[in-house]
């Protein structure tokens, strides 16, 4: 079969995502941005928190400008972090759950102190899938995960790029090869 994700994911961007200074003496710094594939920027609140909507319960995490301290925040506790971090992250801690809050805290480490991006992940309201249960259904037949990747590149992103890079998706020469070229189509400009 000529079935390929790799066509549709072509269209998948990184997004520029704004830096915000959490110290007062910051406040007079230019603008700055960091390179992210996702999660997807839904909106703005107050231009001190970035908000993404999320169908999946193990969304990846996809940061493209290099050298970043990363922290999962769940009810207003550190779950996990790390630094030096690029390229995509499967979802490091566990799965998410409809009532939980949480924060991502991006932090590039050659920018002065206290200049962040934070991401509130809300889980949707209308479907909540469970990303493991999803995977188990594919089983490895390389054909279904295919299709369920490019179903979903155009009406939920993060789903899309959570199947494509799960440590369950078949290691098939269509899959590897089309995560080689969104990582290289979606290096930050």
């Amino acid at each position: 079969s000529n079935l390929s994700p790799t066509p549709k994911l072509a269209s998948i961007q990184s997004q520029q995502v704004a830096m915000v200074s959490t110290l007062r003496g910051n406040q007079g710094e230019a603008v700055k941005n960091i390179c992210l594939v996702t999660p997807e920027i839904t909106n703005t609140y107050d231009e001190l928190v970035n908000f993404s909507e999320i169908k999946v319960n193990k969304p990846l995490i996809y940061i493209n400008s290099p050298s970043q301290k990363l922290s999962i925040i769940k009810n207003g506790s550190i779950i996990w972090e790390s630094s030096d971090i690029s390229g995509p992250i499967r979802w490091p801690v566990k799965a998410i759950q409809k009532g939980d809050n949480i924060l991502l805290k991006i932090k590039p480490i050659n920018v002065p102190r206290g200049l962040e991006t934070r991401i509130r992940l809300l889980p949707s309201d209308e479907s909540f899938l469970d990303l493991d249960l999803l995977a188990n259904g594919l089983k490895d037949n390389q054909n279904k995960w295919i299709r369920e990747i490019n179903k979903n590149v155009k009406t939920d992103k993060v789903l899309a790029l959570s199947l494509l890079f799960s440590e369950f998706a078949p290691k098939t020469d269509k899959i590897l090869n089309a995560k080689e070229q969104l990582i290289e189509n979606t290096k930050c400009k």
